[in-house]
């Protein structure tokens, strides 16, 4: 039984080199077309989380005007700090600022909601989120207004 074992590990072979260089080959190739896909989905993800927190303080804002309809005439604009710190009467219109997903930081005093005679524009601070209007945010920027994205 042990002569039989010994001649069994004997005849066994190892890897050669040129097989795995082919492994290794295989698995950097394998790599190349995985990490590149992988960015593109955390980049997709980011600007989906930039559209909904637009969308988000877009609805906050038009509550919050509809609460000050004083302050939505002409050419207004509300910050998310406002929109995010109570006012006279204890009321919040957003729980929290919402967390910018390019900096994982909230967003910063240029992100505002501009009124502009019944028509809504957001800004986000550090995203190509710039004067879009609801309908524009929901279709890539495409949508009608004069929304630019810088």
């Amino acid at each position: 039984m042990l002569l039989r074992m010994k001649k069994v590990l004997k005849e066994q072979r190892g890897l050669t080199l040129i097989e795995l260089l082919a492994v290794v080959v295989i698995l950097g190739i394998i790599a190349a077309i995985a990490v590149p896909a992988i960015g593109n989905i955390i980049e997709n993800q980011k600007t989906k989380a930039h559209k909904a927190n637009a969308i988000m303080i877009l609805d906050a804002a038009k509550l919050y005007w509809l609460d000050n309809p004083a302050q939505a005439s002409g050419n207004n604009e509300v910050t998310v700090q406002q929109l995010a710190t109570p006012n006279a009467s204890g009321k919040k219109y957003l729980d929290a600022i919402p967390i910018n997903p390019a900096t994982n930081a909230p967003y910063g005093n240029g992100s505002k909601v501009i009124y502009n005679s019944g028509n809504y524009q957001v800004t986000l601070e550090g995203t190509t989120i710039s004067n879009w209007t609801r309908q524009q945010v929901l279709n890539d920027g495409s949508g009608s207004g004069s929304g630019s994205t810088s």
